[in-house]
């Protein structure tokens, strides 16, 4: 347990050191480090792979998340794709048996969106909001006859259209949070809170290792302007790295911070 834990606590700092420390900038070495490596060879293979055989496509999808958070780490945000042990706990955080709307933000390669699309009632509405070319390409192709916009998370009601369509009973975010400014992050709950039903459910993913950041308290403290509920979920250990989940309810479309 103990090797397991200094494992995941070394994937965690490969994370924030980079984005914390090192910059912007500088992440053109650890691009540089893959092609010597032919990782972007892999990428490119893994992507024609297709479906011949699920080591492969396992290996093309990891290697996918990976190439496209060295590219883009202030919008990718995380280092592999979600694990089915975590995917299990979005689903039953949300009560999909509720669901008639359902709206993920940031689905990536698409991992937990399948988990939501087999566990919502097929006749229930399901869109997904992907700001990374790459991914929402990719999601377009997995996902035939699915609603995935790209674009950013503040327009969401752009694409929910929820006077026409109606709000949402749910919405998962797989948003970098502790990577946006403050204002980023008031203005986009801001958007998911007026696109959500008032008994509707919003869970947002948060790695255990920032929870103790100030970007992770201040991420707690935003949540707590915008919702009445605010819970965390058991930590799934087996995601690299640990992971749990806020879960929200009982939006407030005037944040606690501005009643007077």
């Amino acid at each position: 347990m103990r090797v397991i834990l200094a494992y995941h606590l070394a994937l965690a700092l490969c994370m924030t050191v980079p984005l914390y420390f090192i910059g912007r900038p500088k992440l053109k070495c650890f691009e540089r480090l893959i092609f010597s490596c032919k990782i972007k060879q892999y990428y490119q293979i893994s992507q024609k792979a297709g479906n011949h055989g699920a080591d492969r496509a396992e290996l093309g999808k990891f290697i996918s998340f990976f190439w496209r958070f060295i590219h883009n780490p202030l919008k990718i945000g995380a280092l592999r794709p979600s694990s089915a042990q975590l995917c299990r706990a979005t689903v039953k955080a949300i009560e999909p048996e509720k669901c008639r709307c359902v709206v993920e933000l940031g689905p990536g390669t698409g991992v937990i969106t399948q988990y939501l699309l087999n566990s919502i009632d097929p006749q229930s509405r399901f869109l997904a909001v992907e700001i990374d070319p790459v991914f929402h390409e990719n999601l377009q192709k997995r996902f035939p006859g699915t609603a995935i916009h790209r674009g950013d998370a503040e327009d969401l009601g752009k694409w929910l259209q929820p006077q026409k369509s109606g709000l949402a009973d749910a919405v998962v975010s797989g948003l970098p949070w502790t990577l946006f400014t403050e204002s980023q992050c008031r203005s986009i709950l801001a958007e998911i809170a007026s696109c959500m039903q008032p008994d509707g459910i919003f869970v947002t993913l948060c790695y255990w290792h920032a929870q103790w950041l100030p970007s992770g308290l201040r991420l707690k403290k935003l949540l707590k302007d915008y919702f009445d509920a605010v819970e965390m979920t058991d930590t799934v250990w087996t995601n690299v790295p640990p992971i749990f989940l806020f879960r929200c309810s009982g939006r407030r479309l005037t944040p606690k911070k501005e009643k007077r």
